[in-house]
């Protein structure tokens, strides 16, 4: 996208088709529009007492003060909060709300309030929104986690509309650097989709390239505690191949910063070594600026942009403004991660809740995790693919939890309607795992691991091949654990007589090469002991 297009795409009198770009860019959809406009006359109470702390807050800062120097200003400017939120819970995204938003950045631009006055304070509402957004959907028993979704879409839409006419206003001022008012009008629509750090660093690193003559981008490595290499820019092929090679800590990268900017002399500078080669020189580090990305104590990297003269103003501008808009991505992601973790807890103490409903179970769902995620390994998958498989497994019976206690805990032998409320228990554990991003993948193994290898199991009837890999390794840890567990209808039988069942049922209930891999397991951890239950 060139200048000359993003003046017009983001200049006044938007299309339709604009705002529909938009919308697609930042993939809000219908239902994202009624979730914020279901829950719009709940929040509309609690948006003055919000903004209110808000200007409180704001008023302890002296340089933000300077840009309102009246009481009526200050009062205009709470008011204007307060509507603001108001019609955003509304939903309702027309020219008339694409053209006031631009407005509002071109107003801030004009009266040289700085971006990241805006973006911190569009951290502090997204913190308070989201705390109300989490109490009315308990009050109102509305999954949270769409409703959280669908308002993180609707910010960010709002952010890069914002942004944008900030920036497109100084089209002429600028036009020397064109490339780097590119890179930001870009960016302001390319960051949104991301959720995986380095893909993050990676887009910057490449986007801001054009504008240095260098960088070096590393990511955290927790187990080594220092910085591992992940992309650079602008070096020659020596310096590729030590960039590959050096790992510096936190605490080394700082020295090169600070080193660099006192201009220290060549005695102290000597004093930073790594793998024998001087860091400064041999990157040929002149005028450097770090820009730190950060999601969690263990989730975070940085690029080190470089060059040969001094950043001006201008510069430090535009590459500030990048960041701020890749800082609201970062904390984007870890507000998705702290709420998608804390419901996926919440459904790890379900699954547990399911077996303290059953006391003959027991740890069922623990050893059946732990078998799985043995099985998968000794298969040869990748972590990836073993964790999913170690989710899928304690999560398997999760939709047990919409079974009635006496049908779970009947001893006698179940009637037709009774195994067919039963049955219904993978499609309900399916539907829960999928509402949630990070473990949408396991779906699959809750909602087949009732399945049979020849085709005759539930709810889908499929066969080999056709069943998922996880639920046919699930199927055969939650065979062998049922087994040699005491059930409400018979005691637990012993683990001989469980592995030669095994062997009988596989290649009709069971996947035949998963049960031989189980056993082949099974071998090896009896003798070591280790086999529980």
């Amino acid at each position: 996208m060139n200048i000359q297009s993003a003046a017009g795409k983001y200049g006044f009198g938007p299309s339709r088709k604009d705002i529909d770009d938009k919308l697609a860019f930042t993939n809000i959809s219908e239902e994202d529009v009624q979730r914020l406009r279901e829950i719009a006359p709940f929040i509309k109470k609690a948006i003055p007492g919000i903004c209110k702390n808000f200007m409180v807050e704001l008023s302890a800062f002296p340089e933000v003060n300077a840009y309102f120097p009246k009481d009526e200003t200050v009062h205009r400017l709470g008011s204007k909060l307060i509507n603001f939120w108001e019609e955003l819970f509304k939903a309702k995204f027309d020219a008339e709300y694409h053209e006031s938003r631009l407005k509002v950045g071109q107003v801030h631009d004009r009266h040289g309030i700085q971006f990241n006055y805006y973006i911190d304070s569009y951290s502090y509402f997204i913190e308070m929104f989201l705390e109300k957004i989490r109490q009315i959907a308990k009050e109102r028993r509305l999954a949270f986690l769409p409703l959280s979704q669908s308002f993180m879409k609707v910010v960010l839409l709002d952010i890069d509309i914002v942004s944008c006419s900030y920036f497109t206003r100084r089209e002429e001022t600028l036009s020397k650097y064109a490339g780097s008012l590119n890179s930001l009008v870009n960016i302001s629509t390319r960051l949104i989709g991301y959720t995986d750090l380095s893909n993050l660093l990676f887009r910057i690193s490449s986007d801001l390239s054009n504008d240095v003559k260098s960088s070096l981008t590393y990511i955290y490595d927790k187990e080594q505690d220092n910085f591992a290499p992940l992309t650079s820019t602008g070096l020659n092929e020596k310096q590729k191949n030590i960039f590959q090679m050096i790992r510096p800590t936190e605490k080394e990268i700082g020295d090169v910063d600070s080193l660099i900017r006192d201009g220290a002399k060549r005695d102290i500078i000597d004093q930073i070594k790594m793998l024998k080669e001087n860091y400064i020189d041999v990157f040929s580090l002149k005028e450097i600026m770090i820009l730190p990305a950060y999601i969690s104590d263990t989730n975070y990297g940085f690029i080190i942009l470089n060059k040969d003269e001094p950043f001006d103003e201008d510069q430090k501008k535009i590459i500030q403004s990048v960041y701020d808009q890749a800082k609201v991505v970062c904390e984007n992601i870890g507000l998705i991660y702290e709420v998608q973790d804390t419901y996926k807890d919440t459904i790890l103490a379900l699954a547990q809740g399911i077996e303290a409903r059953d006391a003959y179970t027991g740890e069922h769902v623990h050893r059946v995790a732990k078998h799985a995620e043995r099985v998968a390994r000794k298969m040869g998958l990748n972590e990836h693919d073993v964790e999913n498989i170690r989710y899928g497994a304690i999560l398997h019976d999760i939709g047990k939890l919409a079974v009635p206690d006496m049908i779970l805990r009947k001893k006698e032998r179940l009637t037709r309607q009774e195994f067919a409320t039963i049955a219904t228990h993978p499609y309900k554990g399916a539907e829960i795992v999928k509402s949630i991003e990070r473990l949408k993948d396991i779906s699959p193994y809750v909602l087949h691991h009732e399945e049979r290898y020849d085709g005759k199991g539930y709810p889908k009837g499929l066969a080999g091949d056709e069943i998922p890999l996880g639920a046919r390794i699930i199927a055969v840890v939650d065979t062998y654990d049922a087994m040699t567990s005491n059930r409400p209808y018979r005691k637990a039988i012993p683990k001989e007589r469980a592995k030669k069942i095994l062997k009988k049922i596989a290649g009709t209930q069971l996947d035949p090469q998963i049960v031989d891999v189980f056993l082949e397991w099974f071998e090896e951890e009896k003798k070591s002991d280790r086999i529980a239950g």
